[in-house]
């Protein structure tokens, strides 16, 4: 009896670690999958009046990237088009998808009124430059007809990447480390220095 009671010892204890691991990885599965679908995008001011934009990274494997790339544009979903721009890039700088850890892009946008004073001299204009920290436009007449404009935009971007806790409300907790049975979820920070500039369309993709 006890020659085969060890084997089979063994035999059940391995049968049930690979049962309890294929669980914890189907249960992490889901979790990625409706975290993915449940993205939150939020928006704070700091403390000298930036406006932060603060997204949670998403998480996909190479898998899910490869099956987008297979689809039609307008087949795609407003989250798998994350992942399909995702893709082309990645393909267009010609890396191998396997050595891709994360994908990150946002887009800028700046709207401002300016009022210029001009002058007339010799039928000609001259109108003042338009001087800020960040934009320089100047204008040159180059006859009666025409002016050369001249523009230049100079802005910094600055990401933080941080890790937080979520109340069932959605709202961010003060101190998560006290809820150690909880999940981190990870999201990106992006601001601008310009405060004229607003950061949109902020994705970021992390690989696995």
């Amino acid at each position: 009896m006890n020659k085969y009671l060890i084997p089979l010892i063994v035999i059940l204890s391995s049968f049930l670690i690979i049962t309890i691991t294929s669980l914890s990885n189907e249960i992490k599965e889901k979790k990625r999958a409706i975290n993915n679908l449940n993205e939150k995008v939020r928006e704070y001011k700091t403390k000298t009046g930036r406006l932060v934009k603060k997204n949670d990274i998403l998480v996909h494997d190479t898998r899910e990237l490869k099956q987008v790339l297979k689809m039609k544009e307008n087949e795609l979903s407003s989250h798998q088009k994350k992942l399909y721009m995702a893709g082309q890039t990645i393909k267009d700088l010609n890396l191998k998808l396997k050595d891709v850890e994360n994908y990150t892009s946002s887009s800028l946008e700046e709207n401002s009124d300016y009022r210029v004073k001009y002058v007339v001299k010799e039928k000609l204009v001259e109108i003042d430059s338009i001087k800020t920290d960040h934009l320089l436009i100047a204008f040159e007449a180059i006859n009666d007809s025409s002016l050369h404009v001249t523009h230049q935009y100079r802005n910094k971007i600055e990401t933080i990447v941080d890790l937080y806790k979520e109340r069932n409300d959605g709202s961010i907790r003060n101190f998560p480390r006290l809820y150690f049975w909880e999940d981190w979820k990870k999201a990106v920070n992006t601001v601008s220095q310009d405060t004229n500039a607003v950061i949109t369309n902020m994705v970021s993709i992390n690989f696995q």
